[in-house]
Protein backbone atom coordinates (compact mmCIF):
# COMPACT_ATOMS: atom_id res chain seq x y z
CA UNK A 1 0.00 0.00 0.00
CA UNK A 2 1.87 3.35 -1.10
CA UNK A 3 1.64 6.15 1.04
CA UNK A 4 -0.94 8.52 0.27
CA UNK A 5 -3.29 5.35 0.27
CA UNK A 6 -2.36 4.98 3.51
CA UNK A 7 -2.65 8.47 5.21
CA UNK A 8 -6.15 8.14 3.24
CA UNK A 9 -6.60 4.74 5.22
CA UNK A 10 -5.78 6.20 8.22
CA UNK A 11 -8.03 9.43 7.96
CA UNK A 12 -10.36 7.39 7.51
CA UNK A 13 -10.39 5.29 10.10
CA UNK A 14 -9.87 7.92 12.82
CA UNK A 15 -12.73 10.08 11.63
CA UNK A 16 -14.97 7.11 12.08
CA UNK A 17 -13.33 6.61 15.53
CA UNK A 18 -14.29 10.70 16.30
CA UNK A 19 -17.86 10.02 15.10
CA UNK A 20 -18.82 6.83 17.25
CA UNK A 21 -17.03 9.20 20.28
CA UNK A 22 -19.32 12.10 20.40
CA UNK A 23 -21.90 12.58 22.76
CA UNK A 24 -26.01 12.62 22.43
CA UNK A 25 -27.54 15.30 23.66
CA UNK A 26 -31.43 15.53 25.35
CA UNK A 27 -33.71 17.86 23.86
CA UNK A 28 -35.98 17.34 26.92
CA UNK A 29 -37.34 20.55 28.18
CA UNK A 30 -39.62 23.87 27.16
CA UNK A 31 -38.72 24.92 23.52
CA UNK A 32 -40.32 27.80 21.90
CA UNK A 33 -42.06 27.08 18.66
CA UNK A 34 -44.08 28.22 16.11
CA UNK A 35 -46.38 26.48 13.51
CA UNK A 36 -45.93 27.30 9.66
CA UNK A 37 -49.11 25.82 8.21
CA UNK A 38 -48.33 28.81 5.51
CA UNK A 39 -44.61 27.85 4.93
CA UNK A 40 -43.24 31.27 5.35
CA UNK A 41 -40.19 30.84 7.98
CA UNK A 42 -37.79 30.31 5.49
CA UNK A 43 -38.82 33.53 3.93
CA UNK A 44 -39.24 35.11 7.20
CA UNK A 45 -36.15 34.22 8.64
CA UNK A 46 -37.92 32.54 11.65
CA UNK A 47 -34.47 30.29 12.29
CA UNK A 48 -32.55 33.72 13.19
CA UNK A 49 -31.17 33.61 17.13
CA UNK A 50 -33.14 37.03 17.57
CA UNK A 51 -36.98 35.82 16.63
CA UNK A 52 -38.72 34.93 19.51
CA UNK A 53 -41.89 32.19 19.47
CA UNK A 54 -44.90 33.44 21.66
CA UNK A 55 -46.16 29.67 22.11
CA UNK A 56 -44.08 26.92 23.92
CA UNK A 57 -44.32 23.25 24.33
CA UNK A 58 -42.09 20.55 26.22
CA UNK A 59 -40.18 17.50 25.41
CA UNK A 60 -40.56 15.10 25.22
CA UNK A 61 -44.13 16.11 24.25
CA UNK A 62 -46.67 16.63 21.41
CA UNK A 63 -47.81 19.61 19.52
CA UNK A 64 -51.48 17.91 20.65
CA UNK A 65 -50.30 17.76 24.79
CA UNK A 66 -48.91 21.05 24.27
CA UNK A 67 -52.54 22.09 22.68
CA UNK A 68 -50.85 23.89 19.51
CA UNK A 69 -52.67 23.68 16.34
CA UNK A 70 -56.43 24.57 14.64
CA UNK A 71 -58.97 22.45 16.59
CA UNK A 72 -60.39 19.76 14.36
CA UNK A 73 -64.24 20.50 13.74
CA UNK A 74 -64.86 17.19 12.91
CA UNK A 75 -65.38 14.27 15.75
CA UNK A 76 -64.65 11.28 14.46
CA UNK A 77 -67.39 8.75 13.57
CA UNK A 78 -67.08 5.33 13.51
CA UNK A 79 -69.10 3.24 11.58
CA UNK A 80 -69.07 -0.47 9.78
CA UNK A 81 -68.23 0.80 6.53
CA UNK A 82 -65.66 2.59 8.17
CA UNK A 83 -64.48 -0.50 10.18
CA UNK A 84 -64.37 -2.60 7.33
CA UNK A 85 -61.63 -0.56 5.76
CA UNK A 86 -59.37 -0.85 8.19
CA UNK A 87 -56.57 -3.81 8.24
CA UNK A 88 -53.14 -5.09 9.43
CA UNK A 89 -50.59 -7.10 7.19
CA UNK A 90 -50.61 -9.02 10.61
CA UNK A 91 -53.24 -10.31 12.42
CA UNK A 92 -52.73 -10.02 16.53
CA UNK A 93 -56.41 -11.75 17.65
CA UNK A 94 -56.02 -15.37 18.23
CA UNK A 95 -57.94 -17.66 16.65
CA UNK A 96 -59.49 -20.32 18.76
CA UNK A 97 -58.26 -22.99 16.18
CA UNK A 98 -54.66 -21.82 16.83
CA UNK A 99 -54.71 -22.15 20.46
CA UNK A 100 -53.05 -20.33 22.84
CA UNK A 101 -50.26 -23.24 23.88
CA UNK A 102 -49.53 -23.46 20.48
CA UNK A 103 -48.14 -19.95 20.41
CA UNK A 104 -45.62 -20.11 23.63
CA UNK A 105 -47.76 -18.11 25.90
CA UNK A 106 -49.46 -18.22 28.84
CA UNK A 107 -53.02 -17.50 29.63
Amino acid sequence: MSGPSRALLAAVFLNSGLLMAQETQSLAGEWQVRLDPKVVGLSQNWIAPEVQFEQTMTLPGTTDEAGLGVDLAMQPVVSKEGLARLHRKHSFILNSAVGIGKLGLKS
